[in-house]
């Protein structure tokens, strides 16, 4: 377990940090079957070099290119955002413009996603005709 409270995963050769980052390779891997998206990796890097100067190198969850839009993506899998990330992440996208990165947020708990589906329902019932 990590100072973060994830739970590292292996699914076949490959090991993720999280079940979270396991699951998003799940759906990725989904989506490159579906022929929606290609080229698919994990922890791609990129230096981040300033006036000649490497800063740090982010290390992506995945990257991969967009099919519909034929834009590269470059995803982040999050359950919280730290101050070092926020950073990372302006310096990425002053860098790589060309690429686009995606954070995938934590889901919203089961409570949360439960209150939300009986307040969907009840508003339908509510503007049904009688």
């Amino acid at each position: 377990m990590s100072k973060y409270h994830n739970k590292p995963m292996k699914i076949g050769d490959l090991r993720f940090a999280s079940q979270a980052e396991a699951k998003r390779w799940n759906e990725l891997s989904l989506l490159v079957l579906g022929k929606q998206i290609t080229g698919l990796r994990c922890q791609p890097r990129f230096p981040m070099v300033v006036n000649g100067k490497t800063v740090c190198t982010y290390v992506g969850d995945f990257l991969y290119l967009e099919l519909a839009t034929g834009r590269q993506i470059c995803e982040d899998v999050k359950g919280m955002e730290t101050p070092v990330f926020k950073i990372k992440r302006k310096l990425f996208e002053a860098l790589h413009p060309s690429i686009e990165l995606r954070v995938i947020g934590k889901p919203a708990s089961k409570r949360s996603a439960g209150r939300r589906r009986v307040r969907l329902a009840a508003a339908v019932i509510s503007s049904m005709p009688l």
